[in-house]
């Protein structure tokens, strides 16, 4: 017997919209190009204006083009940090509402930064550990101002994940850290054990010059587990 599958019917705008897609990825139009105009999209697709501006909505949403009043819409240069950005706002209201997906966040931010700290082991240059010998001197100087001591801490972090030369890993740091920072800056450095939290810094600092990847790992991995740990006890006590 044939098997019947019904027939889906798709909305016209996201026609259009996947043929705008295909346009762009290959290459019909470039990143940093304007994007046909309203009237010639009609009139390629024979569509009226609702279906091409729900169309161009959607693919500005999804990170294709960008979007500026009284300016044609442009192809987005497609980076690691475009794709984090339209990531944002969906993470923000997960980390919002669901409690669980922190601790899903906390472990995933532990292996990476150890892979971030071996990374910097084996492509780190005298400059890029002067620079992080900077922002752990920052930290010493910002032992009193909270906000201004985890505002180094977050650089140096992401300082860390961009020696890889890496983007990826440079825009998924950024992304992780200014999360945490919104929703569970505790995470980040608890408050009141700034000093163990700069000596810990110093340390992963001492072993990444040295060139001693094991230990560097090890090192930025318990620093995060006991925040996370920290962290964990004060949600069960609240």
């Amino acid at each position: 017997m044939v098997k019947r599958k019904p027939i889906t019917r798709r909305k016209l705008s996201h026609l259009v919209r996947d043929r705008l897609i295909e346009m762009i990825e290959n290459g019909d139009i470039k990143p940093g190009e304007q994007m046909p105009s309203e009237h010639e999209i009609m009139e390629w697709f024979e569509v009226g204006r609702p279906a091409v501006r729900e169309a161009m909505q959607s693919l500005e949403s999804m990170g294709f083009i960008c979007i500026r009043h009284g300016e044609r819409a442009r192809v987005v240069m497609p980076t690691a940090e475009v794709v984090m950005d339209k990531l944002d706002s969906i993470t923000r209201h997960l980390l919002a509402t669901s409690p669980e997906t922190v601790f899903h966040l906390m472990d995933a931010r532990q292996v990476f930064e150890a892979g971030m700290a071996r990374l910097a082991v084996e492509r780190g240059r005298p400059k890029d550990f002067e620079r992080l010998a900077e922002l752990a001197q920052c930290m010493r100087d910002n032992l009193d101002s909270r906000e201004n001591f985890v505002k180094a801490d977050m650089e140096f972090h992401m300082t860390m994940a961009g020696i890889s030369g890496n983007p990826v890993f440079t825009a998924i740091s950024k992304a992780v850290m200014s999360w945490l920072l919104q929703y569970h800056e505790d995470l980040l450095g608890v408050a009141g054990l700034e000093d163990l939290t700069l000596k810990e810094h110093e340390m992963l600092l001492a072993k990444l010059i040295e060139k001693d990847a094991d230990a560097a790992a090890r090192i930025v991995s318990d620093h995060i587990m006991r925040s996370n740990t920290l962290y964990r006890e004060s949600m069960k006590k609240s």
